[in-house]
């Protein structure tokens, strides 16, 4: 029997256990063994389904099966990726809230900038996961996470046999993640009622239903219509914006982005009159989540935006460690670019910043001062500006080599901050940094 046609088969068998088991969730005699869960209650059991599973994925040796795992485990990190960026959303929601009804504080800054630290750590180890192709490569991130969650000492007390879950660990993890995706995307719904599912409900409990569109109850299909906009990307889900909701849609995996352009572009023209897309049948999303991968990380903070008032501070960081920083204070921004291969005078180190002022009139932006800095660090000094945006080189003199003063210049010029970009591109060397903090504008 082919082993891809045989994985489906027992992740078939162990879907129907599981939803057996959802049925009985109340027995006591049946839910005592799954305190952590049906798949890790099962495992601990050693399910001869879940055992055959496990052997296929130690005896890994068909493109198939190959391909499949490897679909399975990018799909993993890429809903990482979107749940962290959805999480970003809502946070930054929260500071224009706080900002907009004047409760904003110093206490405010600390907290929401360890939340937005830690998301986007997710995000760059999640993108750093994605681009990974050897399934040993994913055996090794399971494995330290264990460890750095001290998983295994909090197993000890209750685990059947501890030393085989120990053994098999990094295997079970793959295991669920390829359930995951298999639930997600191979399990055949024709069979399956879509007015129970959370998508469904989710329209219905907001006073909007989907009954209305045919393609959804004959085929389960969004139709675009102008209370849909959607939502290309590079890398994630293809995707579909409710207005009138304010909800995203993650669409099925299997519409491919490059071809979803195409259509979209044909359907914007008018070449296409009517189009549908399969979204997930999950709960959507609150917002227009509408950020993509990048090849950079936003460590913290949030990309450039013109309501000037509403920046936070950010820092950018390279895969070769080059940082751009953004640190916005009252009616000022710093941008400083960070060189891990710095250069250095006097033994000294030397980093470069664009500082400007600005103001804001008849609803629009204007620069009122601008200047390029070379700034000097000792190395203890720039040891902690690694970390800390407030520390400031003050060992020399800064060396200005321009400034301006007492202007009116446009923010935006042809909708972009063309001034100010220009000057940042000019100086700094980590363009690829600045395109991704412009990246709206681009």
């Amino acid at each position: 029997m082919d082993e891809l046609k045989k994985l489906f088969s027992t992740l078939e068998e162990i879907r129907n256990e599981e939803e057996n088991f959802s049925l009985n969730i109340l027995d006591e005699i049946s839910s005592s063994k799954y305190s952590f869960g049906f798949l890790l209650g099962e495992y601990n059991l050693k399910n001869e389904y879940i055992l055959n599973v496990l052997d296929i994925i130690k005896n890994n040796k068909q493109s198939g099966l190959l391909r499949y795992f490897s679909l399975s485990l990018r799909f993993y990190f890429q809903i990482m990726i979107s749940k962290a960026v959805q999480h970003l959303d809502t946070i930054n929601n929260e500071i224009k809230c706080l900002k907009i009804n004047r409760e904003w504080n110093d206490s405010d800054s600390l907290y929401y900038n360890s939340m937005i630290s830690t998301e986007n750590k997710i995000i760059n180890k999640a993108k750093d996961m994605f681009s990974k192709s050897n399934l040993n490569d994913f055996f090794d991130y399971f494995s330290s996470e264990a460890k750095k969650s001290c998983i295994f000492d909090n197993l000890e007390n209750w685990i059947i046999d501890n030393h085989f879950f120990k053994a098999n660990y990094c295997y079970y993890c793959v295991f669920e993640v390829i359930y995951s995706f298999f639930c997600f995307e191979y399990l055949n719904l024709k069979d399956r009622n879509i007015k129970e599912s959370p998508l469904f409900l989710y329209f219905e409990n907001h006073n909007t239903s989907l009954l209305g569109d045919k393609n959804f109850t004959k085929y389960g299909l969004i139709t675009l219509t102008n209370d849909f906009e959607p939502i290309c990307t590079e890398h994630l889900e293809c995707r579909i914006f409710n207005k009138s909701l304010n909800i995203t849609l993650p669409l099925s995996r299997k519409i491919d982005n490059q071809l979803f352009k195409k259509f979209i572009e044909l359907y914007n023209v008018g070449i296409i009159k009517q189009i549908s897309f399969k979204p997930t049948l999950s709960e959507p999303y609150t917002g227009k989540i509408s950020t993509d991968m990048a090849l950079e990380a936003v460590e913290f903070g949030r990309l450039f935006d013109i309501e000037l008032n509403d920046l936070i501070p950010t820092k950018l960081v390279s895969l070769d460690s080059d940082s751009l920083w953004i640190n916005p204070v009252g009616q000022e921004i710093t941008f400083e670019e960070l060189k891990y291969d710095f250069d250095t005078f006097d033994d000294y180190i030397m980093t470069q910043a664009v500082h400007l002022k600005f103001f804001k009139k008849n609803n629009d932006f204007y620069i009122e001062h601008i200047d390029h800095e070379i700034i000097f660090y000792t190395y203890d000094e720039y040891d902690k500006r690694l970390y800390n945006i407030k520390i400031k080189g003050k060992v020399l003199k800064r060396q200005k080599t321009f400034k301006i003063d007492d202007s009116e210049i446009p923010f935006l010029t042809h909708g972009k901050p063309e001034f100010l970009m220009q000057i940042l591109y000019t100086y700094f060397l980590r363009k690829d940094l600045l395109d991704e903090y412009f990246s709206q504008y681009k």
